[in-house]
């Protein structure tokens, strides 16, 4: 998701979601989103649904 559609998912300004993930990337350790994304992912954070429709399906 880019910032724009979590800031309209979440109804908040695009500065706060920048400002959220420049404080949370290095507390999780990470660089990036994607690295964000794999460390919930090993810490059981979030977990990944079987095959199913993907976007524009």
């Amino acid at each position: 998701m880019t910032n724009e559609q979590i800031a309209a998912e979440l109804v908040v300004e695009v500065a706060t979601v920048k400002s959220h993930l420049a404080r949370l990337l290095p507390k999780l350790g990470v660089q990036s989103r994607l690295q964000a994304a794999v460390w919930a992912y090993q810490n059981r954070v979030v977990t990944v649904a079987g095959p199913g429709p993907g976007p524009g399906r």
